[in-house]
């Protein structure tokens, strides 16, 4: 799939994480390698805030962005569902520090309330996990909202999280998202889905 990239039309995400988020020398190599490594098929690279402990990646960022320097493909952080809307003021501050070119608002939650429609035995049963889907659409549009009023403008926000129909897809670009992302819907819907929405949002 990534040779034939080379000739493909559509645009290629990669989202490069590492083995060592609390080694700050082995994280640096891999995550530089990794966007080393894939710079001749991706249009972009994700990184998970959250998933790097935070005392080390400030300077794994700034190792990537010196390799951004040659290479040039941009890096989106995506934020999880859970960040708190107080947080993100220093979260938008500390990706213009890093030359970060834009956010993808979000991946899961871990907040099992969101499962209204199963009881508290099946929440249980089904153990620890993220949530995704629609139950946490309404948290990856305020969040979307907040970085649409309050990023720079050069910042691209991709809006994901819970787009299952384009009536989600229409309220993520209602609410300042330039782009739109589906996963879960892939499973429930199968790939038309992405015609339907596309078609809708026109």
């Amino acid at each position: 799939m990534l040779t034939q990239k080379q000739n493909g039309k559509y645009i290629l995400g990669v989202n490069i994480n590492t083995n060592y988020p609390a080694d700050e020398e082995l994280a640096r190599t891999e995550i530089t390698d990794l966007y080393s490594t894939f710079s001749e098929y991706a249009d972009y690279y994700t990184i998970n805030w959250g998933s790097i402990a935070p005392e080390i990646l400030s300077s794994v960022l700034i190792a990537v962005a010196d390799k951004k320097k040659q290479i040039g493909k941009p890096i989106f952080l995506k934020l999880p569902a859970d960040v708190p809307i107080e947080k993100l003021g220093d979260i938008i501050s500390f990706a213009r520090q890093h030359h970060i070119d834009g956010f993808i608002a979000t991946g899961p939650s871990q907040d099992r309330s969101l499962l209204i429609h199963s009881s508290q035995a099946e929440v249980t049963h089904v153990g620890a996990g993220g949530i995704s889907g629609l139950p946490i659409i309404y948290k990856s549009i305020e969040v979307v909202r907040y970085l649409s009023a309050h990023a720079p403008k050069e910042m691209l926000i991709i809006g994901a999280g819970g787009v299952m129909t384009p009536a989600e897809a229409t309220s993520m670009l209602n609410a300042g998202a330039h782009l739109v992302q589906i996963y879960s819907a892939f499973i429930y819907e199968g790939p038309f889905v992405v015609k339907r929405i596309a078609e809708a949002c026109k």
